[in-house]
């Protein structure tokens, strides 16, 4: 018979932990919860950073300035702005034209479209190369003055004191005028400055401002015993003797001139501006409402460089209206809006001949 053993109860029992043993395991507790403790708040600032500057940038993108474009660079939305860092520096825009600014000279882009690109000039002076498009202006605006070509080399200055505007035509034409008229059409060569030379005073213009050729060396003068040649009259002399005597109040004298030279010269380009201009003396002036409709007739028959075409289709209406005309008032009134449905005179145009 096999005898089993019998184990007592203390054959089971370990011994008990010694306290450094237990000291041990609790500072291993105490190092994993701060190691967790200190990763849990890592993370949260790493969040709070990200979200504070994603703020930041969205306020930067929301109020940020329109970058001004570097030399050489294209402007290419309305808002931007123009600034050359160095004197001579070119800006491209989007058409092909360039533009130089003076330094310290600012510009800011109001409209860039397939019909027009209009830029404003708010300090110093620029000059503008344009490509010549047909179907599009090109405009600069400086303070109540807008300066528009089509295709040309100009500069337009403005006075540090903002006191004078001041344009200047290298190539090409450029039409000067405010917010309601026509004051200028600019030939190469040519200026003009809404405030008058203090060298060279002159009478008051009624068109605001004072048109005249770039400085040239004075002519001896004739002696008493010399015969006197007769003055010149081809096209280019009546045009700047009309503009000189509209300028300075003669308006018959300018009506004269202007008569001469789109009668004498009828295919010169710049007939059918004189045309225009007469029109609008003997409409405004003299008050020939029939023979300023005339004017206007061979002036849109003969559009030259044709900036005053619209102007000229709109003061026909008008023409004829003064005339009492009523069906030669209707006439020019449908010819304007079939042309310009939504020109600058079309709310205007459209009540002539009503009361006829």
């Amino acid at each position: 018979m096999k005898v089993v053993k019998r184990r007592q109860p203390a054959d089971f029992i370990r011994d008990p932990l010694s306290s450094d043993r237990i000291e041990r395991i609790w500072q291993g507790l105490d190092t994993r919860e701060y190691g967790l403790a200190k990763w849990r708040r890592s993370k949260q600032l790493a969040v709070a950073l990200a979200v504070t500057a994603c703020a930041a940038a969205l306020v930067l993108f929301l109020f940020r300035k329109p970058p001004a474009p570097p030399a050489g660079a294209v402007a290419q939305r309305a808002g931007s702005v123009l600034e050359a860092p160095k004197l001579g520096e070119q800006l491209l825009l989007p058409d092909g034209s360039e533009v130089r600014l003076a330094n310290a000279a600012r510009a800011r882009v109001l409209e860039l479209s397939a019909r027009e690109v209009r830029l404003r000039l708010e300090r110093g002076w620029l000059t503008c190369d344009v490509e010549p498009r047909a179907e599009r202006r090109f405009v600069v605006e400086v303070r109540d003055i807008e300066v528009s070509v089509k295709g040309t080399e100009f500069t337009v200055s403005l006075e540090a004191n903002g006191s004078a505007v001041t344009v200047s035509v290298a190539r090409g034409l450029v039409e000067v005028r405010d917010r309601t008229r026509l004051i200028a059409s600019l030939e190469a060569g040519q200026r003009w400055s809404s405030a008058h030379p203090a060298e060279e005073p002159v009478a008051p213009a009624r068109d605001g401002g004072n048109l005249e050729l770039e400085p040239k060396p004075r002519a001896p003068v004739a002696s008493a015993a010399a015969p006197s040649k007769p003055a010149e009259s081809g096209p280019h002399e009546l045009f700047e003797r009309g503009a000189e005597a509209r300028l300075q109040g003669r308006a018959r004298d300018a009506a004269n001139a202007f008569d001469l030279m789109r009668r004498r010269y009828p295919q010169d380009p710049r007939s059918g501006y004189a045309a225009f201009q007469l029109g609008r003396i003997r409409l405004d002036t003299l008050g020939d409402p029939r023979g300023a409709a005339e004017a206007f007739q061979f002036a849109l028959a003969r559009p030259g460089p044709g900036f005053f075409l619209e102007d000229a289709q709109a003061r026909l209406v008008e023409a004829w209206a003064r005339a009492k005309d009523a069906r030669s008032c209707r006439q020019a009134r449908a010819g304007y809006l079939a042309k310009y449905p939504g020109g600058a005179h079309s709310s205007r145009v459209v009540r002539q001949c009503d009361d006829l």
